[in-house]
């Protein structure tokens, strides 16, 4: 059996987070589940067309360099059972109107 580690951090974890912030192109903010707390959830801005739902996020320092020393990064998804299809990129991944290029 596998045994997740509890996502409460206390002082020592300051700037050990990955946070998400917002961005040019977010249509959106999502708010937390009525069955989470403020301090469990916050809002997420988001881009959404309908089809796809995209969010960016911000590592902290400290996770800057167990990102550079590892090279991985960890999704959790609270979703139940399954897990939905998710990307993760480090590129933006917009591309830019043509009639934006003119500009």
């Amino acid at each position: 059996m596998i045994r997740l580690l509890p996502q409460e951090r206390d002082s020592a974890d300051k700037g050990c987070e990955v946070k998400p912030v917002k961005f040019n192109e977010m249509n959106t903010t999502l708010g937390r589940p009525k069955t989470m707390t403020d301090e469990e959830c916050g809002p997420l801005h988001i881009y959404n067309d309908g089809k796809i739902s995209v969010s960016c996020w911000r590592a902290g320092f400290t996770e800057w360099i167990r990102i550079l020393f590892t090279g991985k990064i960890w999704l959790g998804v609270h979703f139940g059972q399954s897990q939905p299809p998710v990307f993760l990129v480090a590129k933006k991944p917009f591309k830019k109107n043509e009639e934006e290029n003119h500009d």
